[in-house]
């Protein structure tokens, strides 16, 4: 299920409720199976039909309810149908410590990429110059020739990440990202070919990459996994 995509919360209405129509396209392989967008649905009121306003044909759903969050409900369609349309009553939505949590994590991502961007146009450290911005430059195309590797280790012990490309001015930033994340961070590391670590058993799973840039571009690794287990 997608954890990225947000829907305008519906405040709480006393004595009424608001009538909801998702129109929803159905993926390759003919399952939806997603979050409701809208919390604190009356059941009773849910239909699943292959055209709006209850029109078409009306389609088989299972309902159920995570423990986590009993005022929400995961929908699973499964149909040869390109869109399906779904409809129900609600009387508003629960905002949650989550919602928050999820938006604090996407204004991160949007951070990160535009801190990124910011050093590929005019860090010092890749060496831009005007030239170099109106697509005028003396750089080499970087090509990586050896990608991360993935790393096995006993937590606390050190273990390294390395990229081997070919390119000039070469800038390198390491970034990894949690199981429980949807976004990259940097890691506060210098510019170098190589990422040396000292992991603890919460990093288990941990996903790594390089970015690589000089006046050519941006260039970024294959994906290594980091795996921690305990001593």
């Amino acid at each position: 299920m997608n954890n990225t995509i947000f829907h305008e919360k519906l405040n709480k209405l006393s004595g009424s409720v608001y009538k909801v129509e998702e129109e929803i396209t159905v993926p390759d392989g003919g399952v939806y199976e997603e979050y409701l967008q809208h919390d604190n649905i009356y059941e009773d009121s849910l239909y699943v039909f292959s055209g709006p306003n209850k029109t078409g044909e009306e389609l088989v759903y299972t309902l159920t309810v995570p423990s986590d969050g009993p005022w929400k409900h995961i929908i699973r369609v499964e149909t040869v149908k390109p869109k399906i349309y779904i409809s129900y009553d609600t009387p508003g939505d629960q905002v949650e410590a989550e919602d928050i949590n999820k938006l604090q994590r996407a204004i991160n991502y949007t951070q990160n990429e535009i801190s990124a961007l910011e050093e590929e146009v005019i860090g010092a450290r890749t060496g831009y110059t005007w030239d170099k911005l109106r697509g005028q430059t003396t750089d080499t195309q970087i090509v990586i020739t050896t990608q991360p590797a993935d790393q096995e280790v006993v937590t606390g012990t050190p273990t390294t990440f390395a990229v081997v490309a070919t390119g000039t001015n070469i800038h390198y930033k390491w970034q990894y990202r949690d199981i429980a994340d949807n976004y990259w961070s940097n890691f506060l590391v210098g510019n170098t070919a190589t990422l040396s670590i000292t992991p603890t058993e919460a990093w288990n799973g941990r996903k790594v990459r390089c970015m690589l840039s000089n006046g050519t571009g941006v260039y970024v690794t294959d994906v290594a996994t980091l795996t921690v287990t305990a001593g």
